[in-house]
């Protein structure tokens, strides 16, 4: 009972103010006084934030609807992380047009099978060691294997099969590697239609 008259009684709460001389949070009873832990003008929207406590790592999400604002060409999704909950914050993932990702007119889907290939391409060189292979929603075509080739000459084979219908990602993990462009092509599938709904290339800490 004492905490829920204490979480709802206004003059308890304390709100991020900024920053001491010293560089340390400052916090203030008065809302009137309070300032963003996180600003990026016409970039940021809805937010929510969680304490991932494995990780120690405060994770916040920014969300922003075209539908709800003429000047934004499409939704937009921002993963943030940070090891303080006033931050400094470093952008993870940002996703562009998210909600239809998992939409048919929104995936890679080829007019072959075995043979097809989807190509990603960067304009400066990259440092990954991981990615994440999505198969289409559709139920007729399942991609069962398929060969990564990196600008470097490298390959890497997708040993696990995809999930079928997005539900699960293949995963291919390797040494660090950089490159300018990497190549996926399907080595065997279930139907005539291979693609995918979505590739993630990881950065390599």
């Amino acid at each position: 009972m004492s905490f829920v008259k204490q979480t709802t009684n206004p003059a308890v709460y304390e709100f991020f103010a900024g920053r001491d001389p010293k560089g340390n949070p400052a916090w203030a009873n008065d809302v009137n006084r309070s300032k963003p832990v996180l600003e990026w003008k016409n970039h940021l929207g809805s937010e929510s934030i969680t304490y991932i406590a494995p990780l120690r790592k405060y994770l916040l999400t920014t969300a922003r609807l075209a539908e709800n604002e003429s000047n934004l060409p499409c939704n937009v999704l921002i993963f943030w992380e940070s090891d303080r909950l006033t931050g400094p914050f470093r952008m993870i993932h940002y996703l562009s047009n998210w909600g239809p990702q998992g939409v048919k007119s929104h995936e890679w889907a080829s007019n072959q099978g075995a043979g097809a290939w989807v190509k990603l391409t960067w304009p400066v060189p990259q440092r990954i060691n991981k990615v994440r292979l999505f198969d289409r929603p559709s139920t007729g075509d399942w991609i069962r294997g398929g060969t990564l080739t990196f600008s470097d000459g490298s390959t890497e084979k997708l040993r696990a099969w995809l999930s079928n219908r997005a539900m699960a990602p293949g995963e291919v993990s390797f040494a660090k590697k950089t490159v300018d462009w990497l190549k996926f092509t399907v080595d065997a599938v279930d139907g005539e239609h291979a693609g995918l709904a979505e590739m993630e290339v990881y950065e390599a800490p």
